[in-house]
């Protein structure tokens, strides 16, 4: 999988911050040789981003977490009712 270019895979672990400075980021799903959905080891993640894929939120909700838009021109949370 590759993010914004820069990186093949990220390893994240619960309660770690990414950040990417003045960036705008996208969060996209990713699939594995078969072209299934690849299974993500961290369980309850909540992941903020400007962009997700509709894969990205599926397999991010499908292991228990959440995830949040973020302001492109604050990087606040955004308020989604």
């Amino acid at each position: 999988c590759l993010a914004a270019g820069h990186m093949t895979k990220l390893h994240i672990k619960k309660g770690t911050s990414v950040i990417r400075g003045k960036q705008l980021v996208k969060v996209i799903g990713c699939n594995d040789e078969n072209r299934e959905p690849v299974k993500l080891s961290a369980k309850g993640l909540t992941v903020k981003a400007h962009a997700f894929t509709a894969s990205a939120v599926e397999q991010i909700q499908a292991n228990g977490g959440k995830c949040v838009l973020l302001n492109p021109v604050t990087g606040e949370d955004l308020k989604m009712d």
